[in-house]
């Protein structure tokens, strides 16, 4: 039996923009130790922090539109109508779908405390709907009324929603219920505000993305289309939720606070407005501004700005409350904050992003920021200071929504062999990328001096120290076929004269480093 080694290098590239290629370009000490969901046009990959694969679910594909990791190690998402639960060996646990008929899942699922599912949805209307609400017919004729729906898992049963156009006012027809002075009900949103701009195809306001906070038993909501975040109270009944009283906050469905364009509710002046169709809101977690909110600020049709020289933003806001749990209006008359408590983009902080549509950001658990710069199908982790620690370019997107970042001890990887097995790109990138761990002191490299041959059907691992480590052997399926515990691995000596032909994968580690090499016995 003739042995070949092959030793195992790890591709990443220098600048994608720069080279052309695709993968890891930059993996930093800085950077969270972590794993990176994402979806491309064929399945959805688990990736470490230097672009290979350490799981993959061929199931999850063309779906809508992005998939998520829950805790248990069960992915998540919404394909034709449906949500969908697949184990971390792709296999169909759960499959739920509603029976109501003009009901359509879209854009984002999160699993309440309870175990049930808050969906974005639209009711499907009649091309007529929102005339015969007060819109201007000569602007278009939408067909989807924005929704919120929670739903139970495995039966679909509707147990609560909220949908947009019970919360909407106009000027143009006193005859309509929906009748009323805009600055004088900002707990209301304006039928003519509805921008159009582009992305017709039917919507009205779009809702693109949502957030849950347990705390506050609120929803917070992107409504991209009036460039303003929405927050909503999930506290209510149905029959509250179309309404304006009950619930928690005593104001059933109405909008308790918005950001992004007052002059939506009050007159003002086109500087007043902060967002352009933005996308992704949700409540920080972690960090220094732990409790506000961050948003991607898509930065399209930005004004005073060249269409070259367009970018996009991260705003982060602290709405203030009062005593009572009441958003504070400025001045009586305004949702606070008047401008972002901090933003990150290319004039503040130097970060440079553009992304006209999809995209997102979120804090991390160090306190770094996770961007999808969905148009570019590039993922980068900045800083506090606006420093980019980490970036990956994914070859197989399209306009991607949304990845997503977990920390390696997010709980879904507990019990999980985790092998890096090859990147997504091909050709793997040329970066010379490293992994690394945290310890108390420092930022140990993962990556050890190891040298592996194989000679006489053996394996020849040397590794020149006096620690204790593991030792595994994989097969490209990600198989373990041998495994040593506890052992000294110098000048040691493993038997492999059970193995077919075949690439394999070695790895090595203890609880502080790890290193991984591949063998190709012919």
């Amino acid at each position: 039996m003739k042995h070949t080694y092959l030793p195992l290098v790890l591709f990443c590239f220098l600048s994608q923009s720069l080279l052309g290629q695709f993968g890891i370009s930059l993996n930093s000490p800085e950077a969270l130790q972590s794993y990176t969901l994402f979806e491309t046009r064929f399945n959805t990959h688990l990736i470490d922090n230097c672009g290979e694969i350490v799981n993959t679910w061929e199931n999850a594909f063309r779906i809508d539109l992005h998939p998520k990791l829950l805790p248990n190690g069960n992915l998540i998402f919404i394909k034709n109508n449906a949500v969908f639960e697949l184990d971390w060996d792709d296999n169909v646990v759960q499959e739920t779908r509603h029976n109501i008929s003009d009901l359509m899942l879209d854009y984002e699922v999160i699993v309440l405390p309870n175990g049930n599912y808050l969906c974005v949805a639209r009711r499907i209307r009649s091309s007529f709907f929102f005339t015969t609400q007060g819109y201007n017919p000569s602007l278009g004729r939408p067909e989807y009324d924005d929704a919120i729906v929670e739903i139970v898992p495995g039966t679909g049963e509707v147990v609560w929603e909220w949908t947009i156009s019970d919360h909407i006012i106009q000027e143009r027809n006193p005859s309509l219920a929906n009748y009323g002075k805009i600055d004088e009900n900002p707990q209301l949103l304006n039928l003519d505000a509805i921008s159009t701009f582009d992305w017709e195809f039917g919507e009205s306001f779009m809702i693109n993305g949502m957030d849950y906070n347990a705390d506050l038993d609120q929803i917070v909501l992107s409504v991209r289309k009036i460039n303003e975040i929405v927050i909503i109270d999930h506290s209510t009944t149905t029959a509250e939720a179309k309404g304006s009283t009950g619930g928690r906050y005593g104001k059933g469905g109405d909008i308790l606070y918005r950001f992004g364009n007052p002059q939506n509710y009050l007159p003002g002046v086109s500087a007043d407005r902060i967002l352009y169709f933005q996308h992704n809101p949700n409540w920080i977690k972690y960090g220094e501004h732990k409790g506000k909110i961050i948003i991607h600020n898509n930065g399209l049709n930005r004004p005073g700005v060249n269409f070259s020289d367009l970018y996009s933003s991260l705003e982060i806001i602290d709405p203030l409350m009062d005593e009572n749990g009441n958003y504070e209006l400025v001045g009586g008359f305004t949702f606070s904050p008047l401008e972002p408590n901090f933003s990150y983009n290319r004039i503040t902080t130097g970060t440079y992003f553009y992304s006209g549509y999809t995209s997102s950001a979120r804090v991390l658990s160090n306190g770094n920021i996770y961007i999808t710069e969905g148009v570019n199908d590039r993922f980068l982790e900045i800083n506090p200071e606006g420093e980019v620690v980490w970036e990956y370019t994914n070859q197989f997107g399209s306009y991607i929504f949304r990845s997503e970042k977990y920390p390696m001890d997010y709980p879904a990887f507990n019990n999980k062999t985790l092998i890096p097995n090859g990147t997504v790109e091909e050709p793997s990138s040329p970066y010379d990328c490293k992994l690394y761990t945290t310890s108390t002191a420092e930022q140990i490299p993962v990556a050890l001096k190891m040298s592996v041959k194989v000679l006489n059907d053996k394996l020849v691992v040397d590794l020149p120290s006096n620690e204790l480590f593991n030792l595994d052997v994989f097969d490209m399926m990600g198989r373990k076929v041998t495994t040593k515990n506890s052992i000294r691995l110098v000048d040691y000596d493993l038997s492999i004269e059970n193995l077919n032909s075949g690439i394999y994968i070695v790895s090595v580690y203890n609880q502080k480093q790890q290193t991984t090499e591949k063998i190709f016995i012919n």
